[in-house]
């Protein structure tokens, strides 16, 4: 679960108001970590309610 947490994190930071005035290749960098976190996290849980491992890692897919 600490990548959620990292994506959380990261997500606050790329959100708020400092990130304009963060150096461009920083704000790039973190922007591109932020969305190569939302896509990993995504796949590992799993979102069919009916499945035994819903909100876990899905071992059915």
């Amino acid at each position: 679960m600490r990548s959620v947490e990292l994506r959380d994190r990261i997500g606050e930071i790329v959100t708020g108001s400092d990130f304009p005035d963060l150096p461009p290749d920083l704000q790039g960098r973190l922007d591109l970590l932020h969305v190569e976190l939302v896509a990993l996290t995504r796949e590992n849980v799993c979102t069919n309610e009916r499945c035994p491992y819903y909100k876990k890692s899905c071992k059915m897919r």
